[in-house]
C-alpha cells in the first residue's frame, strides 16, 4: 500500500513514528511535514514565533496548495491526515480526486474551541473515516454528520520500555515524584497541592507559573520525549499525571507510556482508565488534589506495593495491542474495509 501521512515532522511526533511502523508492515510511506513551513523551523525565537502568527494565513494557504500538488503528482492508496491542522474541506475534496482513501486520525478533541484557529471543522465531513480514542464522544461526533468513526486506542513507542538507571543517572533524571507536561493554570494548581514533597517538573512554559511555585519545586525546562521519558520514569518513584479536561480526555498517552516504561503512575480516575486497568492493582487514581497528595505520601513509604503495581501495569500494557505498530495494523485493517 502506498501511503502519504500529513503531520508534524518532529522526531517525537506521531507522523514519523507511524511512518516507521507502516514501513515495517511493508507499506510505501511518504511524509508531508507541514511544520517545515513554519518560521520557527529556522530557529525558535520570539521573532519567528511572531512571524508564524502574523503569516499563518499565507503559510496555511501554501500548505494546502502543496499538499494537493503532492497527492496529484503521486498515486496514493491512502492519505492519512494526523489531526489535520490548517487543512480546509476544499483541500480534502481535491485530494480525494487523486487518492483512493483519505482518513483522519485525530488525537485531539475534534470540536475543541482551543484549536478553532487551526482546524477547519467542515473538513471532518469530507473524510472517508475518522479515527479517535474518544469513544465517549462518538454519539456527539456522529450527530455532526461525520460519515464513519472508528475507535483507535492510544499507544506507546518502542523507546518506551524499562531501562537500567545508575545512581548517577538518578541524580540527573530522578526525584521522588515527577510530572511531565506543559504548564497550565490547572496543572500548576494541582502540583501546588504537593508542596513539601520532592517533586520535579519536566516540560515547557513553566516560567509562567508563580514565583513561589517555582521556588517550591525543581523545574527542568525540557520535555522528556521517547528515551528521555524512560530515563525519567526509571529514575523516579512516582509519576503523577493530569488529564486535559478541556479536551474531554478520559485517557491520554502517558497512561500507556508510563506503564510501558515500567513506571508507577497516579492519574485521574475515569471510566476509560478503569476499563483498561484494575485500580490499586495496576494503577492508582485520584479525584481530588488532597487525594493525590495522600496517595503520593502513602506510596513513597510503601515501596513493595508501589513496585508490584508498576509491574502489573507494565505486564498489562505490553501484553495488549498497545504499541504504535499495533495501531498501524488497525488503521490498515479498517482502510481495507472501506
Amino acid at each position: 500500500m502506498k501511503i502519504l501521512i500529513y503531520g508534524e515532522g518532529y522526531f517525537f511526533a506521531i507522523a514519523p513514528q507511524l511512518k516507521k511502523s507502516l514501513e515495517q508492515l511493508n507499506s510505501d510511506v511518504d511524509l508531508f511535514n507541514w511544520t517545515s513551513y513554519l518560521y520557527t523551523e529556522q530557529g525558535i525565537n520570539l521573532k519567528n514565533r511572531i512571524l508564524n502568527r502574523l503569516m499563518m494565513p499565507r503559510i496555511a494557504a501554501k500548505i494546502n496548495q502543496d499538499l494537493i500538488s503532492s497527492v496529484r503528482n503521486n498515486t496514493y492508496d491512502l492519505v492519512l491526515v494526523n489531526n489535520g491542522w490548517h487543512l480546509t474541506g476544499r483541500t480534502i475534496d481535491a485530494i480525494k480526486k487523486h487518492a483512493k482513501y483519505v482518513v483522519n486520525w485525530s488525537t485531539d478533541e475534534l470540536y475543541n474551541d482551543a484549536f478553532s484557529s487551526f482546524i477547519h471543522i467542515e473538513s471532518y465531513l469530507k473524510y472517508d473515516c475518522i479515527f479517535s480514542q474518544r469513544k465517549h464522544l462518538f454519539s456527539f461526533y456522529l450527530s455532526k454528520g461525520i460519515k464513519r468513526l472508528e475507535y483507535l486506542p492510544l499507544f506507546y513507542y518502542p523507546e518506551h520500555q524499562p531501562v537500567d538507571t545508575s545512581e548517577k543517572d538518578k541524580k540527573i533524571w530522578g526525584s521522588d515524584i515527577a510530572f511531565m507536561g506543559t504548564w497550565s493554570k490547572k496543572r500548576e494548581k494541582m502540583l501546588n497541592a504537593l508542596a513539601g514533597l520532592d517533586l520535579r517538573i519536566w516540560g515547557g512554559h513553566w516560567n509562567k507559573s508563580k514565583k513561589d511555585f517555582r521556588q517550591n519545586f525543581t523545574i527542568t525546562n525540557k520535555i522528556a520525549w521517547l528515551e528521555d521519558m524512560s530515563r525519567v520514569v526509571n529514575s523516579t518513584k512516582i509519576i503523577v499525571d493530569a488529564l486535559t479536561k478541556e479536551q474531554n480526555d478520559q485517557i491520554n498517552m502517558k497512561n500507556l507510556q508510563i506503564p510501558a516504561c515500567g513506571g508507577f503512575l497516579i492519574t485521574n480516575r475515569t471510566d476509560m482508565i478503569l476499563e483498561l486497568f484494575e485500580e490499586d492493582k495496576e494503577i492508582v487514581c485520584y479525584d481530588s488534589y488532597d487525594e493525590l497528595k495522600t496517595k503520593c505520601e502513602y506510596y513513597l513509604l510503601h515501596e513493595k506495593e508501589r513496585k508490584k503495581i508498576a509491574f502489573q501495569a507494565h505486564k498489562k500494557v505490553v501484553a495488549g495491542q498497545n504499541a504504535i505498530i499495533d495501531i498501524a495494523k488497525k488503521i490498515i485493517d479498517v482502510v481495507n474495509t472501506l
